[in-house]
């Protein structure tokens, strides 16, 4: 029988962040002013709201993505602290690196190095959203050419996350920022508890 285990200082510091950074974009999107044309493209309304939106998904995920690689990092860490080695301590270094380049690389590493079940954390919720972050940090808001020729239909996965794809435009709602907030915390106390129970 697993005991129940409260959560890690770090995740409920993660958590709270997740939620604080929610609460910052309500503040200022209620601070916006009516929008005018940009004065550099006066053909083009900025949608400030969007962006703002699109800036909190951003920091969501970073929060999240964050501390999965930090508690990744502690664990593999904490394993060879007793041994000093120059040799060792850069090929874990190296390794760790390699293990969160992307989503995918940290959940095979924390399945091959710490035997966390695949069942065991919902890594499906973090990579459709992680699709959009991808979006708007490398596509400015749209989805960006790897994503459009990639094997997979991203715009679905979106699509499926409740993320309105739009000429190939990432279009957020306030729900989704609330959503992806709730997903991120779930995931970051699944994973903290599965951790914690291996």
């Amino acid at each position: 029988m697993i005991t129940p285990v409260t959560s890690s200082f770090e995740a409920e510091a993660s958590a709270d962040l997740l939620f604080r950074t929610l609460a910052s974009h309500q503040i200022a999107v209620a601070s916006f002013s009516p929008e005018s044309p940009g004065r550099l493209r006066p053909y083009i309304v900025a949608d400030r709201v969007q962006e703002q939106r699109q800036a909190t998904l951003l920091r969501l995920l970073s929060i999240t993505e964050a501390f999965a690689g930090d508690l990744l990092s502690r664990e593999v860490e904490r394993t060879f602290a007793s041994v000093s080695s120059d040799v060792l301590t850069a090929a874990v270094n190296d390794s760790l690196i390699s293990a969160t380049n992307t989503w995918k690389e940290q959940r095979t590493a924390y399945t091959k190095w710490l035997n966390i079940a695949k069942a065991a954390v919902n890594w499906t919720s973090i990579e459709r959203l992680a699709d959009a972050r991808n979006a708007i940090a490398h596509g400015l808001g749209e989805l960006t050419r790897r994503q459009k020729l990639s094997g997979t239909s991203i715009p679905d996965r979106l699509r499926n996350a409740g993320i309105k794809v739009e000429n190939d435009r990432i279009i957020l709602t306030d729900k989704n920022l609330l959503d992806a907030a709730q997903e991120c915390r779930v995931f970051i106390e699944s994973l903290d508890r599965a951790v914690q129970n291996r």
